[in-house]
């Protein structure tokens, strides 16, 4: 399994990788999810998307775990479905649990822990 995400698959949790040895994965390739920068054009994305879509497919595997910016995401696995229908795309679910600290003078702080419930296939 390819695993494009900023979450290496070297931090995973031994759960996780159970869950991915589950779904008959037991090699991990991490591929980094590329950077998006909120001032990106739809084109910078799809260019992204078809460089982020080349390097899956080059690599061989037949499933990808893709999480990150939601439109690089999105476009990524529809090209991945229309030129690669044998990847097998998936996503992984979390619980976000969340600790909200509020200042005296009304600054808020927030930390988020994420912790992996299961892998989902996009369709």
């Amino acid at each position: 399994m390819i695993n494009v995400t900023n979450h290496p698959s070297s931090r995973w949790s031994e759960y996780q990788r159970r869950e991915a040895k589950a779904w008959g994965w037991d090699v991990l390739t991490d591929i980094p999810f590329p950077v998006v920068p909120p001032t990106a054009t739809t084109e910078e994305v799809q260019q992204l998307a078809m460089g982020l879509a080349a390097a899956i497919v080059t690599n061989g595997d037949t499933a990808v775990h893709l999480m990150g910016e939601s439109g690089l995401v999105f476009t990524t696995l529809s090209l991945l479905r229309e030129k690669a229908d044998y990847i097998v795309c998936i996503h992984s679910t979390t619980d976000r649990k969340v600790v909200e600290k509020v200042e005296e003078n009304g600054t808020v702080t927030k930390t988020a822990v994420f912790e992996f419930v299961q892998f989902r296939a996009y369709w």
